[in-house]
């Protein structure tokens, strides 16, 4: 069984070396607690080992992206950027992979050629932001859940390692959380007036894994899991 590191420090000893290699796994958390740098994160460690990734974009502009990830060091220009920003009320997409970009119908299969496209460059990670805003093109849950499902389908039979980023409210437990093959939470909680980051691995197929709720920072290195650290202390 083959692992990759996800390149948060301290995570990897909670997944007992990294995550199984060639999985797609969810990073579900509220607005703000650091899913998309937990995802650009992840495909720099690729480029520290000489490999690269892809970043599919529903949400954001590549230069938008590319000032919020500067102050941790990362260039994005390093990676494979694919913006498929959705033109909901056209029924339409612009899928830019560089400086060209092109309109397309607001399908699945139009995102995912995209995606096959860039897979011979040596890519073996692939990040989608966000599988919500995914969720959100289409008018049904029956819809949304089958399309979910065969994107889950298409990551896996890639053979990289992928992330789905995934807004969360609560204790809500989402279709995607049963489809992957683990479940990592991001929540920011309130204890007497003091706000603290944690990080849960709430599902881990096939590998032991630390259940409990661990601190951790964003620094300007990136995230930080402090995995020896109980959250509450007695």
């Amino acid at each position: 069984m083959i692992k990759v590191k996800t390149g948060v420090s301290g995570l990897d000893k909670m997944l007992n070396g990294g995550l199984i290699a060639g999985r797609p796994y969810l990073v579900s958390g509220m607005p703000g607690a650091g899913k998309s740098i937990f995802g650009m994160q992840f495909l720099w460690q690729a480029v520290a080992e000489g490999k690269s990734g892809i970043y599919v974009t529903l949400e954001e502009r590549k230069k938008g992206l590319g000032q919020n990830f500067q102050v941790f060091g990362w260039d994005i220009n390093k990676i494979y950027v694919i913006e498929a920003i959705p033109e909901i009320g056209n029924n339409m997409w612009e899928i830019r992979t560089g400086e060209s970009f092109i309109n397309m119908t607001l399908n699945l299969n139009n995102l995912t050629d995209t995606i096959k496209e860039k897979l011979s460059h040596g890519v073996e990670r692939i990040v989608l932001d966000s599988v919500t805003t995914l969720k959100m093109l289409y008018h049904s849950e029956v819809d949304a859940r089958r399309e979910i499902l065969s994107l889950i389908h298409f990551l896996t039979d890639t053979g990289c390692t992928s992330l789905l980023l995934a807004e969360k409210f609560m204790k809500e437990r989402t279709m995607e959380s049963f489809l992957a093959e683990g479940d990592i939470e991001l929540r920011i909680i309130e204890e007497k007036g003091i706000k603290k980051r944690a990080i849960e691995i709430k599902k881990m197929r096939g590998t032991d894994f630390d259940e409990q709720w661990r601190p951790m920072k964003i620094t300007d290195k990136g995230i930080i899991v402090y995995a020896d650290e109980a959250l509450f202390k007695p």
